[in-house]
């Protein structure tokens, strides 16, 4: 039996599970979120820059 470590949330943490032994220093790509392009992950955070800066001029413009 092995115990399943678990994250803030209480999720098991697989990539826990895997990075034991000769695994501990390798990175593990666990998650869904590893295997997005980063290409994806950073047009979000552009697409988030951009609504920022509109949503800042638009409350300049109504003062």
């Amino acid at each position: 039996m092995l115990p399943l470590p678990v994250d803030a949330h209480g999720n098991v943490a697989f990539d826990a599970i895997v990075k034991q032994n000769k695994n501990s220093s390798k990175i593990v790509y666990s998650q869904h979120k590893d295997l997005l392009p980063k290409l994806m992950n950073d047009e979000k955070k552009k697409d988030e820059e951009e609504e920022e800066i509109a949503n800042t001029t638009q409350r300049g413009l109504q003062r």
